[in-house]
């Protein structure tokens, strides 16, 4: 329970920093973007950058474990493939959408969509792996000393139990009556 209160922590900590940095990209622009006859408003075009780069991810993701999983690509190599596709696939889809299109806002709006993807990708695969890691941690196991379970030191509701001078370990209170 504790890693997921973590990861959420992590989550809700880059959300505020990714948003400012996509509406610092929108306000930097000077003028509104112009898509056939319509102008597209600045914030509707972060927006849209964001979405290609969430998108993106969502392709270059699998594309990345299949050719891991064909040429056993692992450690770096498996991240510059994964740059790599997301690169491509960046680029493919902007040209696609015609995002890409107008100058500043365009080159803006590719560099959201590009670090929207990577942050997305790596911090999935991240949580993919501490996923696992958690899973197959193997249970402490705690002594038993006569009658009396021994607990780490500071184990709240225990008292120290100490053997030749040194405290080794937390046994719960002998005093008190039945609990």
């Amino acid at each position: 329970m504790r890693k997921l209160l973590r990861l959420i922590d992590i989550h809700l900590r880059f959300l505020p920093a990714l948003m400012l940095l996509a509406c610092g990209f929108s306000f930097a622009q000077d003028g509104a973007p112009v898509v056939g006859h319509a102008v597209i408003p600045l914030e509707l075009w972060a927006a849209i950058s964001v979405g290609i780069g969430w998108l993106v991810k969502e392709i270059s993701s699998p594309l990345t474990s299949l050719l891991k999983k064909w040429f056993g690509f692992e450690g770096n190599v498996t991240r510059l493939v994964y740059i790599g596709l997301t690169l491509i696939c960046t680029a493919a889809c902007g040209l696609a959408t015609g995002a890409y299109a107008q100058g500043q806002a365009g080159w803006t709006s590719a560099a959201g969509a590009l670090a929207t993807a990577l942050l997305k990708g790596f911090g999935d695969y991240t949580k993919l792996q501490q996923a696992a890691a958690s899973a197959t941690d193997p249970a402490q196991v705690l002594p038993v000393i006569g009658d009396h379970l021994v607990y780490p030191t500071g184990t709240p509701g225990t008292e120290p139990l100490i053997h030749n001078g040194q405290v080794i370990g937390a046994v719960r209170s002998l005093t008190g009556g039945l609990k």
